[in-house]
């Protein structure tokens, strides 16, 4: 997404950089994916649930008598199924923070390739501009640079500041070996 801050705050070059990095998400259709992600995961919640409204044993493990546990009330057999659901959500948070990870990378890698493709010059550097522009929208957004990879791993649905700029010298390094 291109917010008015973006334009406002950042040299052009740095705004096209981003847009490069955004046109990579639709290239690759990552709204759609996530979109269908989404979806499967709460189709999967909701077609779940019936099963925990209608089993007796699950209550009847958590104490239940037996006259709850053959009709129990909706509310019950949810606020189980949450029990259970919580912790599940953890692991499936981190599966799709990987997720939507990979997709930043591949962004970024299309928004790199791009200058490739279209062999313009107003298009050179784009790694250092993208780079720029990172960098610059930290400082605005008061981000943390060093996380540590197990939290990032969990809360940050993008990649650290401190992977993507490695990422983007990596990519230069081997566009130069290409070169050479």
């Amino acid at each position: 997404m291109i917010f008015d801050t973006l334009i406002q705050q950042s040299k052009p070059a740095e705004v096209e950089a981003v847009l490069a990095h955004e046109l990579g998400h639709w290239y690759y259709l990552h709204p759609t994916k996530l979109m269908v992600i989404s979806q499967l995961h709460l189709f999967t919640i909701l077609a779940l649930f019936p099963a925990f409204l209608h089993a007796p044993p699950f209550l009847t493990a958590f104490d239940f008598p037996s006259s709850v546990s053959k009709n129990p009330p909706p509310i019950v057999a949810f606020l189980l199924f949450q029990l259970i659901l919580v912790p599940l959500e953890a692991f499936i948070s981190i599966g799709m923070n990987a997720v939507s990870r990979k997709f930043e990378w591949e962004a970024d890698r299309f928004a790199l390739e791009l200058e490739d493709k279209l062999g313009d010059k107003e298009m050179a550097g784009m790694g250092e501009k993208l780079g720029k522009a990172l960098i610059e929208l930290h400082v605005k957004n008061l981000s943390t640079v060093w996380v540590d990879w197990m939290y990032s791993a969990y809360h940050h649905s993008h990649p650290t500041l401190t992977e993507r700029l490695k990422a983007l010298e990596a990519y230069a390094e081997e566009k130069k070996k290409k070169g050479e």
